[in-house]
């Protein structure tokens, strides 16, 4: 399974089970900043267990970004948008 678009993944460097996803054709936001580090490209549905595409595609429009945390079993819970 494939996502609708791609997103570039960032990991925060204190929060480590905290990640914000931001599709390639948008701009980072300024919140991310040198407390995230660039953890690769999400393009694959098993790349990162639980993510949910239409989840994010809301958000992405809305704010342009999507957070979510890892869970314990390493799937995601996405925050409220």
């Amino acid at each position: 399974m494939t996502f609708a678009c791609a997103y570039n993944l960032f990991a925060h460097r204190v929060k480590t089970d905290l990640y914000c996803a931001v599709p390639e054709d948008c701009p980072v936001p300024p919140s991310v900043d040198g407390r995230w580090r660039f953890a690769g490209r999400l393009a694959d549905a098993q790349a990162v267990s639980g993510f949910r595409d239409s989840s994010a595609r809301c958000s992405a429009r809305r704010k342009g970004y999507v957070l979510f945390f890892a869970g314990a079993k390493g799937g995601p819970r996405a925050l409220a948008a």
